[in-house]
């Protein structure tokens, strides 16, 4: 590691300058002892992926926090919402309430889908979304085949609801 300055820290640790584009050998070795060898540029990556890791988790608990601000400012129109998480993406699902086509939900939820796209703090993210009329439970499931599935709070209420008539 003749290119790669190593400087102790405070802690008593040695800090390892890493440079973009050297070849040299990073050695990392775990506390457990386990050792093995990184290129500079490898160990710049893989430090790049951590920080995205923690990126990723503060987009997505703020995009969870919007989903359900705007599907709690639509309640009476939507019979239930589902928040898909799949290796594609996160996608939110809508059901409205009536089985005859809302237009102008349909036209809020694209709004949605433009504006998450589009902002920056939600580049980590992946999203879209879907509107389906209420349909039944097999049809629904199709809709949500893979993934994790997040079911918003008020699904629940609404089955309560429909139970007790």
């Amino acid at each position: 590691m003749e290119n790669m300055s190593t400087v102790p820290s405070k802690s008593g640790r040695s800090v390892i300058s890493l440079v973009e584009g050297m070849n040299d050998d990073v050695q990392v070795v775990r506390l457990e002892g386990d050792r093995f060898m990184l290129t500079a540029q490898q160990a710049i990556d893989m430090l790049c992926l951590a920080s995205q890791g923690v990126r990723f988790q503060s987009q997505f608990t703020e995009l969870l926090q919007r989903l359900y601000a705007w599907v709690e400012q639509r309640r009476a129109r939507i019979s239930a919402a589902y928040i898909s998480v799949a290796s594609d993406g996160i996608t939110l699902l809508i059901v409205q309430r009536e089985l005859k086509a809302d237009f102008e939900l349909d036209t809020e939820l694209v709004d949605l889908d433009i504006e998450v796209v589009n902002q920056d703090e939600f580049d980590l993210v992946p999203f879209n979304t879907l509107l389906v009329p209420r349909v039944g439970n097999d049809v629904l499931k199709s809709f949500l085949s893979s993934g994790q599935i997040m079911s918003h709070q008020f699904n629940a209420e609404q089955s309560q609801s429909s139970s007790d008539s």
